[in-house]
């Protein structure tokens, strides 16, 4: 997990094309690192994991506020 993340009380984040990582499902997650690019299952686990392990902050006793502006086209 980045570690400005790690010490955030609050979290903004603008996108406009995919769902933020913090927000993204695992099946989510794979479609948009399969897609358009070929990693080794090796790097592609790394990829998920790490994603998955930066969502832990949100589970946290004091979890950062998150807003999240996402268009339509994500």
């Amino acid at each position: 997990m980045p570690d400005f993340e790690a010490g955030a009380s609050m979290i903004r984040t603008y996108e406009a094309v995919v769902v933020p990582g913090l927000l993204q499902t695992p099946a989510y997650m794979m479609a948009i690192f399969r897609g358009g690019q070929v990693l080794n299952e090796e790097v592609f686990d790394r990829h998920i994991q790490a994603r998955l392990a930066r969502q832990e902050i949100l589970k946290r006793q004091n979890p950062p506020a998150l807003v999240a502006v996402i268009e339509q086209a994500a």
